[in-house]
């Protein structure tokens, strides 16, 4: 792992919280509780030293495998299936949103309002 990576991910990390718990205090200011959540991050391998690479294996990364880790704080695995579930619908709804409001808005790409 490169120098300070692991630093770096803990402050993006934590920023990416700390910046919807701010907007949850603004919504719902006479109180929540967070109660279960889930982690789903993509992640890089990189090979060994030895690890002979095949003659089109470039880039800034070659040899380097893909993968990816969820991780959830319940005891259950329900909890974080449907976790994940609600996810991916409001993924889904969002996109479908963007989708349809493109031709619709003066906005500019990437705003919420």
């Amino acid at each position: 792992m490169a120098s300070g990576y692991r630093e770096d991910f803990e402050r993006r990390l934590l920023a990416l919280v700390r910046n919807h718990l701010d907007w949850v205090d603004e919504e719902f200011p006479h109180g929540y509780e967070i109660v279960d959540f889930v982690i789903t991050w993509e992640d890089f391998y990189a090979p060994t030293p030895d690890t002979p690479l095949e003659p089109w294996e470039g880039g800034p990364y070659p040899g380097w495998l893909s993968s990816g880790a969820t991780l959830g704080s319940s005891t259950s695995f329900r909890t974080d299936e449907r976790l994940l579930e609600d996810a991916l619908e409001h993924i889904r709804r969002r996109m479908h949103e963007d989708e349809n409001d493109e031709g619709e808005s003066e906005e500019p790409a990437g705003s919420d309002e």
